[in-house]
């Protein structure tokens, strides 16, 4: 869901995600959180697996001048095996912030520097094309 604040000039921008999967499931297809757009502090999308995956994640973007934005943006989630208390025990919690460059002057196709910390010590930076959401 996006929220336009002051025309176009701010954003908020709120994503909640849900993923489950059953059965004998290779280890590339589990439900994870992390990489460059599920809970950006973490750095690689495989560090963190299970059966069942939850986040939900927030990100203010603002125009700078000429062709530049920055974000700054906060998530939390996590994986888990069951559906018991494990869904919110040690949870991910994270934030960072970004700058944007937006690559074509009449297209909202930016190219985008985000920086990302979590409460269990992941940092993780990432240079990418388009918005992670």
């Amino acid at each position: 869901r996006y929220f336009a604040l002051h025309g176009n000039d701010q954003v908020v921008a709120l994503q909640g995600y849900f993923n489950s999967v059953y059965g004998d499931v290779p280890f590339y297809k589990l439900s994870t959180v992390g990489g460059k757009r599920l809970l950006r502090g973490i750095g690689h999308p495989y560090k963190y697996m299970g059966s069942h995956a939850w986040l939900a994640q927030a990100e203010y973007r603002r125009y700078i001048w000429w062709r530049l934005g920055a974000v700054a943006f906060a998530g939390i989630g996590n994986v888990f095996n069951r559906f018991d208390s494990a869904a919110l025990d040690k949870m991910h919690v994270m934030t960072g912030a970004g700058l944007r460059f937006r690559a074509l002057a009449k297209e909202s196709l930016n190219i985008r520097l985000d920086y990302g910390i979590t409460n269990r010590g992941d940092h993780a930076l990432f240079i990418a094309i388009r918005e992670a959401f």
